[in-house]
């Protein structure tokens, strides 16, 4: 260990990061989450751990090593700290929409060399590049913010009805086709006052009214 450490040191690009139950954008599902953090946390389902969501940490990582101001080995993860139960009860349908964020039971001092390295030691033009939060986020909160944001995108997958003008077109129609190949449970409402160029026969299986 000691050698890793010297030789990370000789790069300035080189960080050895240490994560703490690292979760990446694929996991951010409630049902794949919760068995991830069952087989991780069934044991105390009430004691809190320390978790990095790396779609809120890897921007600021990145603008860190991009600067290379810094060499060495750093604890990294969100800020604030998370259980089992605590996961279950903020997935469940009982959960308010106004989160309660729980209070912390381990020491942040775990994070204070990353919180240090964000706020001094990225300049604002590399701050901008990768879009790195001045904050680290908290876990709690970043989690419960990305399951909302799912549920919309499925809320967005169920079937629309959509009003289409001028779809008789090449463009108009040219839209409607592709959108129904893509989108088959949808409808499409068209109204089009059949100019010369128009033609009902431009839209596939259509049904006219």
């Amino acid at each position: 260990q000691n050698a890793t450490d010297e030789l990370i040191k000789l790069y300035s690009h080189i960080i050895n990061v240490k994560l703490f139950t690292p979760i990446s954008d694929e996991d951010l599902k409630e049902d794949i989450l919760l068995t991830k953090l069952k087989s991780l946390w069934e044991h105390n389902p009430e004691e809190y751990h320390h978790m990095t969501i790396l779609s809120d940490v890897l921007p600021i990582l990145l603008a860190i090593l991009h600067d290379g101001k810094i060499t060495g080995q750093i604890d990294v993860c969100n800020k604030g700290t998370i259980s089992l139960k605590c996961f279950e009860q903020l997935i469940s349908k009982q959960v308010k929409k106004d989160l309660t964020i729980h209070p912390n039971t381990i020491n942040e001092d775990l994070i204070d060399n990353f919180e240090k390295w964000n706020k001094q030691m990225i300049s604002p033009e590399t701050r901008h590049l990768y879009q790195a939060s001045f904050i680290v986020p908290n876990a709690e909160e970043s989690l419960h913010q990305y399951l909302q944001q799912k549920s919309i995108q499925l809320s967005q997958n169920k079937s629309k009805i959509i009003l289409v003008t001028g779809g008789c077109g090449f463009i108009g129609s040219t839209f409607i086709n592709h959108w129904l190949e893509t989108y088959p449970a949808d409808r499409i409402i068209n109204i089009d006052r059949l100019d010369p160029v128009s033609n009902l026969k431009n839209v596939q299986n259509s049904t006219s009214s």
